[in-house]
């Protein structure tokens, strides 16, 4: 994966911490949804997605910041953010990273989020505390306004851990759909009935999948001129899935990988 630099301004501040407020360490629950994670992300796109460092057995560090809400964990080690809601520990997002260490993941991180509009995140140190340490003074990116609405970090933590067995996912080896597949095959005919007027008759494939999954990959196809491709599926907090976005088939996107898998683990086909 090519990696791009990026320049940040750092500046000396306190990391404030609210004792009522600290989340546990990084506990069974959240190593646990880290390894699941790991997993999918090896099954669908690839272990060479994760690079060179993604064997089962090395130890890598990490670092996670918390909110009263989520829980951002950045393995820059193996190309990997995820982010979790709180307490529930649900994966809301997962993307590559785009940096060579977690330091620099979060600095983008913060700055990217800032960039969006989404209000800063409040003071996060570069040298974070770990369960060695106590408080000390960090590195920050200085707010690029005011904190109007302000996401407070209550941890930052570093950790280690190690790689995981990289078998398949669990609902790919047990072919499991979750008991709510109806609202996923809703979403998905909805969105190939969206297209049918411009793409003629369409089917779909939806493969096995769990609610842990960041998203859903499904497997689009066109009688007509559309091209057939990958559209993603993600369940919304309040549990609604949305369809995220479409990836064409062609050489520049390299989706092969991942319409293999989908053919070979299809759980429902939906035709309109």
């Amino acid at each position: 994966m090519k990696k791009r630099n990026r320049h940040f301004w750092p500046v000396m501040v306190w990391l404030a911490f609210a004792p009522t407020l600290l989340a546990a360490p990084i506990a069974g629950r959240i190593r646990s949804a880290i390894a699941d994670t790991i997993r999918w992300q090896a099954f669908w796109e690839g272990v060479e997605s994760l690079g060179p460092n993604c064997r089962p057995g090395k130890h890598i560090e990490g670092r996670v910041l918390r909110s009263q809400s989520r829980a951002y964990v950045f393995l820059a080690a193996i190309n990997l953010e995820i982010d979790f809601s709180e307490p529930d520990g649900r994966v809301v997002a997962v993307s590559m990273a785009i940096a060579d260490t977690n330091a620099a993941a979060v600095a983008t991180f913060l700055r990217e989020r800032q960039a969006l509009g989404f209000g800063c995140i409040g003071n996060i140190s570069s040298a974070p505390t770990s369960d060695a340490k106590s408080q000390e003074t960090g590195r920050a990116l200085p707010p690029a306004r005011p904190c109007t609405a302000q996401e407070n970090i209550v941890e930052d933590e570093t950790f280690s851990f190690e790689i995981p067995h990289l078998a398949p996912p669990r609902a790919i080896q047990k072919k499991e759909i979750p008991p709510d597949r109806d609202r996923l095959i809703e979403a998905v005919r909805h969105y190939i009935e969206s297209r049918q007027r411009y793409c003629g008759a369409m089917n779909a494939s939806i493969p096995f999948y769990s609610d842990a999954d960041p998203r859903v990959y499904v497997l689009i196809q066109a009688v007509g001129n559309c091209p057939t491709g990958v559209s993603t599926f993600y369940r919304s907090p309040e549990g609604i899935w949305e369809f995220g976005k479409f990836i064409a088939d062609t050489p520049r996107e390299q989706i092969s990988h991942i319409i293999a898998c989908i053919r070979s683990n299809t759980a429902i086909a939906v035709d309109n």
